[in-house]
């Protein structure tokens, strides 16, 4: 079976654009605002850690998508953490 045909493929790849994209609303708001609000650092810190775990899951266990989204949720979450530490008042 073709690696594009194959529904686990499909999934893997829709959950990794989904997830990476679910991000993205609150890093332009908060750019915008120039203010995070209540944004817990703790979490985006523990979420840090849990996308590098995921990553390296991905390369473990040879699965491309995981390890794609776990970088780019990764690297999300340090945006987010970083806009928490600049705008904080």
């Amino acid at each position: 079976m073709d690696a594009a045909a194959d529904p686990k493929f499909v999934l893997g790849w829709c959950y990794t654009a989904v997830t990476v994209l679910n991000r993205l609303p609150q890093i332009v708001r908060n750019h915008r605002r120039r203010q995070t609000g209540d944004l817990s650092m703790s979490m985006f810190l523990l979420q840090i850690l849990a996308s590098v775990l995921f990553a390296a899951h991905g390369l473990a266990v040879q699965d491309p998508t995981a390890v794609v989204c776990g970088t780019l949720v990764a690297l999300q979450c340090m945006v987010i953490a970083a806009q928490i530490r600049m705008y904080r008042t």
